[in-house]
């Protein structure tokens, strides 16, 4: 989450649109599951934060 607030900081644009889609979708009442379906900028906004900064890194090493 940290780094998602991250890029939106640098990003208003996005973070105003992201703001603006969820207001709209859920008239001020808090997110649910059933929400996610109807929320795209939202989606992709997470997916590319995922992307940039990925949660874990994956380790390989030699033997």
């Amino acid at each position: 989450m940290a780094w998602t607030f991250h890029l939106l900081a640098e990003h208003p644009e996005h973070e105003r649109r992201l703001a603006d889609e969820v207001c709209t979708r859920t008239s001020g009442s808090p997110v649910t599951f059933a929400d996610l379906p109807h929320l795209p900028h939202t989606r992709n906004v997470i997916t590319e934060t995922m992307r940039l900064r990925p949660a874990a890194w994956i380790f390989t090493g030699c033997r």
